[in-house]
């Protein structure tokens, strides 16, 4: 125990317990710890600070008595306070900023607004937040991020390009009313496809498609996920879209937030189209919308002269398919089968040889 207290002194306590045990080295030659304790404490030092350190020490044992208020001042005076340096990292969320990143689809985590994402998908991982730039959630960042997020929507919306014909209006006998200034031009008919849906926790449901490239995402509308009752997802950050009549000040856009996966395939069963994402859009005029994503995946040539939709490496045409019947369905044989064949073969080559 001795020896433990001589190793953790400093250079100052060092020097000080040595000169205090002189030439003769009488402290230690002294057998009991005890008295070595009582000796060194009762000893006349300049700051009584070897004194104070070892008494402290070997108090832990019990044995040796306390320092005096004296010795206990005169190491206050003596110490040298400890400084910290300025706080770098953030302060726990408190309840009331916790609320608020509840309520507006925040991260826990990375303390971020509108994240679209749970803490657990955090990007940020393991990484400490630092203070230097962090702002304190309060409902004054709230409002802020709310109209930037919509100032930023309205400028990056994704435009839809889907046009419909109104329905000519008509008197109480049920004829047409006609402008007299009315253009005698005819609108083509739009490239509409009815098809399967095709999920794994429904049967295959039939529904109506809009076959559209002016229209960049595949959307699919929310009547029909709740028809179906279609599991969705969230998107990671909302999806803006707009129609192609905006006004010259503003633009109307619409804000969707989740998504389906599915795919669809052909009434007769002889094409699908790969799963792929489906977003879940409201008012929607028909079921599905078929756009660019879903044309570009699936390797599809849309032909509006001919009105052909033609998959580029099958040569099948979703809107003139073959009949079913003529269509000649390949056996594949089984692995024994093939095996007996190749027997066969093989038996038959050595006959004619």
């Amino acid at each position: 125990m001795r020896s433990h207290i001589k190793v953790r002194f400093n250079d100052e306590l060092g020097k000080e317990y040595y000169l205090i045990n002189g030439q003769d080295k009488h402290l230690d030659n002294i057998a009991d710890f005890d008295t070595w304790v009582l000796e060194v404490a009762g000893a006349e030092t300049h700051d009584g600070a070897l004194a104070i350190n070892i008494a402290n020490i070997a108090g832990g044992r019990g044995t040796a008595s306390a320092p005096s208020a004296s010795q206990a001042a005169a190491a206050k005076e003596n110490s040298t306070p400890t400084v910290r340096g300025p706080r770098i990292y953030v302060y726990k969320l408190t309840s009331t900023e916790r609320q608020l990143l509840l309520e507006n689809d925040g991260c826990l985590k990375c303390r971020k607004l509108f994240a679209g994402y749970f803490a657990a998908d955090c990007p940020t991982g393991n990484t400490p937040l630092l203070l230097v730039n962090y702002k304190p959630i309060t409902a004054e960042l709230v409002t802020a991020t709310k109209a930037v997020r919509v100032c930023t929507a309205t400028t990056k919306s994704t435009r839809v390009a889907a046009v419909f014909e109104a329905e000519s209006s008509s008197d109480e006998d049920g004829n047409v009313e006609l402008d007299e200034n009315a253009s005698e031009y005819v609108l083509p008919d739009h490239l509409i496809w009815s098809c399967d849906v095709i999920h794994p926790s429904i049967c295959p449901a039939s529904v109506t498609t809009l076959i559209d490239h002016g229209a960049p995402p595949a959307m699919i509308s929310d009547e029909l996920v709740s028809q179906l009752n279609l599991s969705t997802r969230k998107l990671h950050r909302p999806f803006c879209v707009s129609g192609v009549f905006s006004s010259n000040k503003t633009d109307e856009f619409l804000e969707v937030v989740s998504f389906v996966k599915l795919s669809v395939q052909s009434p007769c069963a002889q094409w699908r189209s790969r799963l792929q994402m489906f977003i879940v859009c409201p008012s929607l005029h028909t079921d599905i919308i078929l756009g660019l994503d879903f044309l570009t995946l699936n390797n599809i040539v849309v032909d509006v002269d001919s009105r052909t939709v033609i998959d580029k490496k099958t040569n099948f045409d979703l809107l003139n398919p073959p009949n079913p019947t003529l269509v000649r369905c390949l056996v594949k044989a089984s692995p024994a089968e093939h095996w007996q064949s190749e027997k066969k073969a093989i038996k038959d080559g050595q006959m004619a040889t």
